[in-house]
């Protein structure tokens, strides 16, 4: 290991050897750099072209007052693995990237201009510590290149709102834990394999897009990644039904759309996603958004959600959601304990996989233009009211349902269908008010406190031979008996909402009974 310091006794070239001295402004005719040669470039320095791929420990630029340029694509190399002093150290004087690879350690820019590479700037050897540092963001351009790291560990960032171009976490093999001391900009592509974007007080800022590999890291931490491109920019995993996790989003576009593919998982206590401004498509590719944190708020009515789940596992702290949130598909919630707020509109699926009951007092409103189910292995809900309005199709209930909230009243709009698949059951220990239509099996009643408005419709349940019954005001009879008639021991026999009498056989197929009607 020795120091070289460059001096420029015969010409601007890195790989001249008279250009070389052991000591500032001393005699050249020493060796070139090696990998275990700490080298300087000071007041005594003069220009320095790198054309050749160089190698050395250490940079140092204190009082270098002129410009040490990276020609063409020769590479440089500033450090080996698992040694502390594989450092830039860029200070004083300019520095001008060409396309070659640099590749170090730590890179810390304390003064002068540091132009890097429109290549690759490939900081690893070190796992942890503080490993990319500039004071002032005015000292980095990042000349449309790319920022990687790859190493695990846990490792800070403070660049004071430096803007980088694409900016990449790559460690597939383990994970990487990065802490932001201050904001950082990503001024095209965030691209995160497996780093825990983990904590603040800065906030990271993608203008571009952002791309999440792997979904093995446990616990994202706090950190804020905000949004805020004015352009088209893609939220994405493989953009073919990946999972990836992320802490906090935060979308704040002054213009532009975002398009959501994929499922993206927010791990955070507090706004795990909030919105500011700007249009958000998390339709148009069924994106899926789950919270996986404790205490959160969603905010935003704006915004249209496509699937959204949640999976809290607190029982003290709620998730709050404000009046007229969307969910344009189907609704999750599983491990949830409190849930407040609302009414809140499902236009999909309400899909309940509760181990335990479930507080809060969330109102929900189902209100596709399509049938919809509410299923799950363990139907518990909030205590919320619970309103049906779907004016398209009809709402059936998959499994044991109920509603035992005090003050948890059910609502069946006028036009709207709630169907109660046997051999389930409904129960509302409250108020029933039914407006539109309810349909059950007999021989599986449904329960309440109180019943307001239209009566409820009981469809015959496994049946067979001849019978009778009386549907707005007409008297249909069976011509034969059913297993005669259609050839099968029928399983359910029920009047759809169009008036027409159908079998199920075993729940599978349904067809529609050949009847006789008198007046």
């Amino acid at each position: 290991m020795a120091d070289r310091y460059f001096v420029g006794d015969t010409d601007s070239s890195w790989n001249d050897v008279d250009n070389w001295s052991t000591s500032s402004g001393g005699a050249g005719g020493v060796s070139i750099p090696t990998n275990g040669d700490d080298v300087f470039f000071d007041a005594n320095s003069p220009d320095c072209d790198i054309d050749v791929n160089a190698i050395c420990l250490s940079l140092d630029s204190t009082g270098f007052t002129n410009t040490l340029t990276q020609t063409s694509t020769y590479t440089l190399t500033v450090g080996v693995n698992n040694n502390a002093n594989s450092i830039i150290t860029w200070a004083d004087g300019d520095f001008a990237g060409g396309s070659g690879q640099i590749t170090t350690g730590f890179l810390n820019i304390t003064g002068g201009e540091f132009t890097s590479t429109s290549g690759l700037l490939f900081l690893t050897y070190i796992s942890g510590g503080a490993i990319l540092t500039i004071d002032n963001a005015s000292y980095f351009v990042h000349n449309s290149g790319e920022f990687k790291y790859d190493k695990s560990g846990s490792w800070t960032t403070d660049v004071n709102g430096t803007f980088f171009y694409d900016f990449t976490i790559d460690n597939l093999n383990s994970e990487t834990t990065i802490d932001f001391l201050s904001d950082l900009n990503v001024a095209n592509k965030l691209y995160n394999k497996r780093g825990r974007l983990y904590a603040g007080p800065g906030i990271l800022k993608c203008q571009g897009d952002i791309q999440l590999v792997n979904i093995a890291n446990t616990n994202p931490g706090t950190l804020v990644i905000e949004i805020n491109g004015t352009g088209a920019q893609q939220l994405y995993v493989d953009k073919a039904g990946g999972a990836g996790r992320i802490s906090r989003l935060h979308i704040n576009k002054a213009s532009g759309t975002l398009t959501v593919w994929d499922t993206i998982e927010l791990w955070n206590n507090g706004t795990a996603w909030a919105w500011t401004q700007g249009t958000v498509d998390l339709t148009t590719n069924e994106a899926t958004l789950v919270i996986a944190g404790y205490t959160n708020v969603l905010s935003d009515t704006t915004t249209d959600f496509w699937n959204y789940k949640i999976t809290l596992k607190n029982d003290s702290t709620p998730q709050t959601f404000s009046s007229g949130v969307k969910i344009l598909n189907d609704l999750t919630l599983q491990d949830c304990r409190v849930l407040d707020g609302g009414p809140i509109q499902v236009g999909g699926d309400l899909i309940l996989n509760e181990p335990a009951s479930m507080g809060g007092t969330l109102a929900i409103t189902m209100n596709g233009t399509a049938d919809q189910n509410i299923s799950g292995t363990s139907m518990f809900t909030p205590n919320g009211t619970f309103t049906i309005d779907n004016q398209g199709g009809s709402v059936y209930v998959s499994d044991e349902f109920s509603l035992d909230g005090s003050g948890q009243d059910l609502t069946v709009t006028s036009g709207s269908h709630l169907h109660v698949n046997i051999p389930h059951t409904l129960n509302v220990d409250d108020v029933l008010t039914n407006n539109g239509s309810i349909h059950a099996c007999d021989d599986y009643p449904v329960t309440y406190g109180s019943l307001v408005g239209n009566a409820i419709s009981y469809d015959l349940c496994a049946s067979s031979g001849s019978f009778s019954a009386i549907y707005k005001g007409e008297h249909v009879t069976v011509v034969k008996s059913i297993t005669e008639e259609c050839g099968f021991s029928t399983n359910t026999i029920y009047v759809d909402d169009a008036g027409n009498l159908k079998i199920s056989k075993l729940a599978v197929s349904v067809e529609t009974l050949a009847i006789s009607a008198t007046p």
